[in-house]
């Protein structure tokens, strides 16, 4: 919704790139709801290496360490999918926490 309230069509494309679809009112998003694998949005923008989209969903999700139906987190997809620019980012944000 914050994408689409300040009219940021680069967000917008890259969170439909990662499955995200808008239904409902805008307190009914939850960046945080798995696919039925138990992806969530973080876990398709890691494999992905969509740096700006993990930044965004860091700031708006709670449990960074959610694990799908395999067991892997958003950090393990970008991990096997080398991305690097994703892996720094997970791993600095999960020594925060």
């Amino acid at each position: 919704m914050e994408a689409i309230t300040n009219d940021n069509h680069e967000i917008i494309n890259l969170l439909i790139n990662c499955g995200a679809h808008l239904t409902g009112s805008a307190r009914a998003i939850d960046l945080a709801q798995p696919d039925p694998s138990g992806r969530t949005a973080l876990h398709v923008a890691a494999l992905h290496g969509h740096e700006e989209i993990v930044h965004y969903l860091l700031e708006h999700v709670e449990n960074i360490n959610e694990t799908d139906m395999m067991g892997l987190t958003a950090l393990d997809y970008a991990l096997k999918a080398d991305q690097q620019g994703v892996s720094v980012i997970l791993n600095k944000f999960t020594t925060k926490s």
